[in-house]
């Protein structure tokens, strides 16, 4: 893939061998004529005859240096001219010719659109010769249109409410979405909702569960509720999070129908997420003080770790057979 130059004797490649730069070898300056950087500091190529880089034909560049960016542009498209639509474009041009833009000349990126342009698959022909900015070039290549919609328009402040009655907290959300009832996130049928306005907590709720009523596993607990109520439970009033769980949770896939109106800590409900019950296993009990020590005898520190492991025989951590130290710390 050519022989790649640098600014001191290195070894390079040749078709497989090993070969060592002399100092005529060191040249740092790309000699195509058109080349907007030709010294800048990087990887050059000197090119040969058997060049067969991208599958292109590189005969006639035969003992010419390109610098990586011309020769990478010669191997993915035969050419080492660069089209319009990719060339640097100058500060009176970075401007988003589409009238609808919101910030037409405020964008980190700006695109200039030729006929031949296929990306996200749209027909971009009847663009050819704009100039977008990043939101607009990305809202055609995604939708195959520059009109926003209704439901993606940018909501004024007097706007920023969630209109679902029972909304905890209709003012506050960092996004609000304007429903159409066209829209089908979810895979849920949002015509009822055409035309709300919903905050982040109730556009997910539908959207995953088809509903904006909260079910009384999901509703906040008062203080009083606060408590794990399953009877091992360690720290039963100690926990970020608790759960009121219902016989229709379905949550790991666990059959939760037992467990019905009992409100559960983290730990105890992401035990029997995962387990499906809420035992405790001695591999995963809590130690006592005087068992936390690594009873491995060439163990550098027994007494010193901020956790402990019991091992039991039936452990598959990490793929391994734990049967040889089964009892273990």
């Amino acid at each position: 893939d050519g022989v790649f130059i640098a600014v001191a004797p290195l070894q390079r490649s040749v078709h497989g061998q090993e070969m060592a730069l002399t100092g005529r070898d060191v040249v740092q300056e790309c000699s195509f004529a058109g080349c907007d950087h030709p010294n800048a500091i990087g990887r050059f190529y000197r090119i040969d005859s058997d060049q067969r880089a991208g599958g292109q034909d590189w005969s006639e560049l035969a003992g010419s240096v390109l610098c990586f960016s011309c020769y990478d542009r010669f191997r993915k498209r035969g050419t080492l001219e660069r089209s319009d639509r990719n060339r640097p474009l100058v500060g009176s041009e970075r401007q988003c010719t589409y009238n609808g833009c919101d910030h037409p000349l405020e964008s980190s990126r700006f695109y200039r659109i030729d006929g031949d342009n296929t990306a996200g698959g749209q027909d971009w022909t009847a663009l050819a010769g704009n100039v977008l900015c990043e939101a607009c070039y990305s809202r055609f290549r995604h939708c195959g249109t520059l009109e926003r919609s209704e439901r993606s328009r940018s909501l004024a402040a007097c706007e920023r409410r969630c209109t679902y009655a029972d909304c905890e907290n209709p003012d506050e959300s960092r996004y609000f979405y304007l429903i159409d009832g066209d829209k089908k996130a979810g895979g849920q049928d949002w015509s009822s909702l055409a035309g709300s306005v919903l905050c982040h907590t109730c556009y997910s709720r539908f959207r995953h569960r088809g509903t904006l009523d909260r079910c009384e596993g999901n509703k906040p607990l008062e203080g009083c509720e606060r408590r794990c109520t399953y009877g091992g439970c360690e720290h039963p009033s100690k926990s970020r999070f608790f759960f009121s769980v219902d016989g229709d949770k379905a949550a790991g896939g666990q059959d939760w129908s037992g467990l019905a109106g009992s409100v559960l800590c983290e730990s105890c409900y992401v035990r029997f997420l995962t387990h499906g019950t809420l035992e405790r296993k001695d591999r995963v009990k809590h130690m006592s003080g005087c068992e936390q020590r690594c009873t491995y005898a060439g163990c550098e520190h027994p007494g010193r770790s901020r956790q402990f492991y019991y091992i039991d025989g039936k452990s598959v951590a990490g793929g391994k057979d734990w049967s040889g130290i089964a009892g273990s710390m």
